[in-house]
This record gives structure tokens, C-alpha cells and sequence, in this order.
């Protein structure tokens, strides 16, 4: 059986589908990259001061100042390159997986 017959429309069915999956996942996860991106860019410029907060009240803090400030939007900064980013890797990753192993 050739490898179009065997995978064909169900091979690009679940390519898409290995795609579509984590790129809706992003929705969800997006938002704490936000945070993770802002706290990283906030210890760059306060390295030498030290906060003496804990990090699970930092992530916090900045979540609902995000949200406060900004509100979803803010909190869903640059979704569309993340979904871009993490479907594409995922359609192809995860995707050709069966195709290629099970040839």
C-alpha cells in the first residue's frame, strides 16, 4: 500500500488536526506567557534592588495589573504569533509522526 493510499485525506486530516489542537491551546496558556515575559523584563531592570515579594505573589500582582492596565487585550498579547508559532510546530511534529514512522 503506498504511503498517499494509506494516509492521504486521514494523514492530512490529522496533520491538521495536530495543529489546530495546541494553536486553541494558546488561548488559554497565552496569558501567563504575558506575565512570564513581564516579570523577566521587570527582574532585567530591578536585578539590583531585590524584591523581597515571593513569586507566586508576584505573578499575581502582575496578572491583575495586566488586566487592570491593559485588560484582555493586554493579557493576550501577541496571541496570533503564538498560535502561528505552536500550531505550525505541532502540524508538523506531531503531524508526520504516523506517516513517517509507520511507513
Amino acid at each position: 500500500m503506498a504511503l498517499d493510499e494509506k494516509y492521504g485525506r486521514d494523514g492530512l486530516l490529522g496533520m491538521v488536526c495536530s495543529g489546530v489542537g495546541p494553536a486553541l491551546a494558546v488561548i488559554i496558556t497565552n496569558p501567563m506567557d504575558v506575565v512570564k515575559t513581564r516579570l523577566q523584563m521587570q527582574s532585567e531592570l530591578t536585578r539590583a534592588h531585590g524584591s523581597g515579594e515571593s513569586q507566586a505573589r508576584a505573578i499575581l500582582k502582575t496578572l491583575n495589573q495586566i488586566y487592570s492596565n491593559e485588560g484582555v487585550h493586554g493579557l493576550q498579547r501577541s496571541l496570533k504569533v503564538a498560535m502561528v508559532r505552536d500550531g505550525s510546530k505541532c502540524f508538523f511534529r506531531i503531524g508526520l509522526y504516523e506517516p513517517i514512522v509507520f511507513r
